[in-house]
């Protein structure tokens, strides 16, 4: 882990995530990369503080929020008001529970 010293500094989910990002583990699926931020990212007590979207959340989550479909980051002020009172890895885990309800709209 040549990043591990990288990692510990990270002070916002931001930097964990472009790190972890920037070590090309896109060849498994870019689902990887947030799930492996997040749960690096649980143990140093940094969360995500905007919405990330991936494969399965983007198409439902552009239809919520009325996104373009390539946009794979959503600042937390940009949210609609439904859910503003929710954490963005919540938001998340929600859109990929029920993408496939959510596509149709």
């Amino acid at each position: 882990l040549p990043k591990i010293n990288s990692i510990k500094k990270c002070k916002s989910f931001n930097e964990l995530y472009d790190i972890v990002e920037e070590g090309k583990l896109l060849v498994i699926g870019p689902l990887i990369n947030y799930d492996i931020s997040l749960a690096i990212g649980s143990k140093l007590d940094i969360y995500p503080e905007d919405l990330y979207l991936h494969s399965k959340t983007v198409l439902g989550t552009a239809n919520v929020l009325g996104l373009e479909r390539n946009d794979n980051r959503v600042k937390s002020k940009d949210l609609k008001n439904i859910f503003k009172s929710m954490k963005p890895h919540h938001i998340e885990n929600m859109m990929c529970i029920y993408h496939k309800a959510i596509e149709k709209k």
